[in-house]
């Protein structure tokens, strides 16, 4: 989010035990918290290991688990754009690697990949792995038996989100972390992303979740998404 990281933490035991949202600034910080907590697996919603071509099959999975939700997964950068300090230098250096350039919106990721990259280690994952919060969703609707969702700006949207998150995290008080979400930049669809997250953190650690893709990145980092 604007204010940093939302850290969405689920407890196992009990499967209702109340959700908890905090927000914290760096993902330095964020580590540090999952360490001192024990947090046995943790989802990343921003993309982590980079492909040297600017290609990825996980990208390629996810997009067909999404179907027509497909555009809210945005192309992954490619490694060599990792060091850019301005557009026009991504631009160069994806064209370069991929054939491609690269959106505005994907370079202004670059920053918080940066972050995630020097916070964890290859050897780290995959207790921290990539997830993406509408592939988590498709699977939830794929479980619940509905129907695709909405978009998650419209009102209709977030509220399909937070049922599914009430039901499938087992916790009361999703609606109430959505409405009492800390101040300064949060937003609805930020809390039931890492919610979102967090449900696949779950699902990793009793190891019934799925993972698109497969290999590693020049660093090491898998080119991976877990849902």
């Amino acid at each position: 989010c604007r204010a940093g990281w939302v850290l969405a933490a689920v407890s196992s035991q009990p499967s209702s035990a109340p959700v908890e949202i905090l927000v914290l600034p760096t993902f330095v910080e964020v580590r540090q918290w999952c360490d001192a907590r024990g947090a046995t697996a943790v989802g990343v919603d921003m993309p982590i290991g980079l492909p040297v071509d600017g290609s990825r099959e996980s990208d390629r999975l996810a997009r067909q688990l999404l179907g027509p939700r497909r555009s809210s997964f945005f192309p992954t950068p490619a490694h060599a754009v990792l060091a850019a300090t301005s557009w026009d230098e991504a631009l160069a250096l994806s064209r370069e690697a991929s054939g491609k350039g690269i959106s505005k919106q994907a370079f202004n990721l670059l920053p918080k990949v940066r972050q995630v990259r020097a916070a964890i280690e290859a050897e780290d994952q995959p207790r921290f792995s990539e997830v993406h919060p509408e592939t988590s969703f498709a699977v939830m609707t794929q479980l619940a038996a509905v129907g695709p969702l909405d978009s998650k700006r419209t009102a209709v949207g977030l509220q399909q989100r937070r049922r599914l998150l009430t039901e499938f995290l087992g916790a009361a008080n999703v609606g109430e972390v959505v409405d009492e979400r800390p101040s300064g930049g949060v937003a609805a669809d930020d809390v039931l992303d890492a919610l979102a997250a967090a449900w696949t953190a779950g699902r990793m650690a009793e190891g019934s979740a799925v993972v698109l893709g497969d290999g590693h990145d020049p660093d090491g980092f898998a080119l991976t998404v877990t849902t």
